[in-house]
């Protein structure tokens, strides 16, 4: 074989492989269909409308109303995806570490049986930010069963704006639901 054929064949391997890749992104994100935006704290995302749906109105107000934004897994009982923003006028940035060390004192003294998972600084829309996992169990009322949890938090501050996006799950349902999760992440964008 000559050198301009196996160089034109070469070259054709790529373009096939190029190919291949940009379909394979393409069917991967084509599920997250459904754009969401807050024109107030300037942020969106897209996500799988078959899979999440905003909470109702009185699902926001009883079980996230201190959060400013929640989607839920219709077809399970303990997943959800929460946003959580804050203005902090004249801050400029976020010490992530003491940011976490501050996380790792209050969390157990807040929920029973807390267990970090771990923490590290991760990029999401551009900057860096805490991405933190933990178990934990927590019992609303004494009548109540206890309830197991795990969740993961991603802190990060962006024009003077601290954004907190909780994902919510069973601890045998976290690594599919964080799945889904990452997929959000990847379209989560701070105008």
């Amino acid at each position: 074989m000559s050198k301009k054929r196996i160089a034109i064949s070469v070259v054709a391997l790529l373009l096939v492989g190029m190919v291949i890749f940009t379909v394979v992104k393409y069917v991967r994100t084509s599920k997250l269909t459904t754009a969401f935006s807050s024109d107030e704290w300037h942020f969106s995302f897209k996500y799988d409308a078959q899979k999440w749906q905003p909470a109702s109105e009185s699902e926001q107000k009883l079980k996230y109303a201190d959060v400013n934004f929640a989607f839920i897994m219709p077809k399970s009982t303990s997943t959800s995806l929460t946003i959580k923003t804050s203005k902090k006028a004249g801050k400029t940035e976020l010490d992530l570490n003491a940011s976490i060390a501050d996380l790792d004192a209050k969390l157990p003294l807040r929920l029973k049986e807390f267990n970090k998972i771990d923490s590290k600084i991760v990029k999401l829309a551009g900057v860096d930010a805490i991405d933190y996992r933990f178990r934990y169990a927590y019992q609303p009322v004494e009548l109540l069963p206890k309830e197991v949890g795990m969740q993961r938090e991603l802190i990060f501050f962006k024009n003077e704006t601290l954004y907190t996006l909780m994902l919510s799950t069973a601890p045998g349902e976290f690594d599919k639901d964080n799945q889904e999760f990452e997929q959000i992440l990847k379209t989560f964008k701070v105008n």
